[in-house]
């Protein structure tokens, strides 16, 4: 289930974490789960049920219970690219964080859901494997890379992917190999409604300890050049559309919006496409600022700028 397609929930007469405390699941459940630690923004409010399981089988358990009492699944990765609503999320939030296995099979690395970008690119590094560098100091999670089909520096997560396990609405573990039509700027083939992803395989290259050392390093300067960890945000705000023949944050740059505020969200005075928390913002002040930006450039230059990031939970 996408966030976008989360429907509000008024609950049943027993809890979520009731029924899972009778099952066999074997994770973690935390009510009213605060939600701004858990997302780079850090705005929101809390997860009514935030449970992390340990295995598949807790997975299951916990779609099976969702699609038997009709409880709103949210699957959550790294937190890099949603707005969690300030009122929170309602049902089941899911957290992959565990599911964070690592094996290499020739020069293929086998990434679980919910190990960090940060930690794969690592792993490869200490591998000697070449392929995820462009990926190195980018917030979030593998199987929110994968969703996202994550792109930076003239690469892309379907350059390298190889194949990719999910979860399907049926219950059943499906292997989705690479498919070229599948694939293009911020699409994947994940995106279908109900796939939870469990794992991800990537084709890398061997090579050089110290030149993969010295990409990735270049990698990361350049992004705090940027200013990607000045404040919190979710990186790029709006897709770039090569239709408007210059990047989002030059549009929005050349509109005069740099340090545009509502609330306590800013556009970043270091780079229009990253719009930031500024000051204690709540997510509604975000929503408003990325509305109200929208909305200005879309005035002066007729150009709409499409949101990467997700709203997630009750914005109702």
């Amino acid at each position: 289930m996408t966030p976008d397609s989360i429907q509000s929930y008024d609950g049943p007469v027993n809890s979520p974490a009731e029924y899972l405390k009778k099952s066999p699941f074997s994770g973690q459940i935390l009510l009213d789960a605060p939600m701004k630690n858990r997302c780079t923004f850090k705005s929101g409010g809390p997860a009514e049920t935030l449970v992390i399981p340990e295995s598949l089988e807790d997975i299951l358990i916990v779609r099976t219970l969702c699609a038997e009492k009709n409880i709103p699944l949210f699957i959550l990765g790294g937190g890099a690219n949603i707005l969690v609503s300030d009122k929170g999320i309602k049902g089941i939030t899911l957290s992959m964080e565990k599911m964070a296995t690592v094996k290499q099979e020739d020069n293929t690395l086998i990434c679980g859901a919910g190990l960090s970008v940060n930690a794969m690119v690592s792993e490869a590094l200490e591998r000697s494997l070449s392929g995820l560098e462009f990926l190195s100091r980018l917030p979030g999670s593998v199987g929110g890379a994968l969703y996202m089909n994550a792109r930076c520096y003239g690469a892309e997560v379907a350059d390298i992917f190889d194949w990719a396990e999910v979860l399907t609405l049926d219950h059943k573990v499906k292997r989705i190999p690479f498919n070229k039509a599948d694939w293009a700027y911020k699409i994947s083939p994940f995106q279908e409604e109900g796939l939870i992803i469990l794992k991800g395989a990537f084709r890398l290259s061997p090579g050089e300890k110290s030149s993969i050392s010295s990409k990735m390093n270049e990698i990361a300067l350049s992004r705090r050049e940027k200013g990607h960890f000045r404040a919190p945000s979710a990186g790029s705000t709006f897709k770039n559309n090569r239709d408007f023949g210059k990047p989002s944050g030059q549009i929005i740059d050349e509109c005069g919006l740099k340090g545009l505020s509502l609330g306590g969200a800013s556009v970043s005075d270091w780079h229009g496409n990253i719009l930031i928390n500024r000051e204690g913002a709540s997510s509604e002040d975000i929503s408003r600022l990325i509305i109200e930006v929208q909305n200005k450039v879309k005035e002066q230059t007729g150009f709409y700028l499409e949101p990467e990031v997700l709203r997630v939970g009750d914005w109702n």
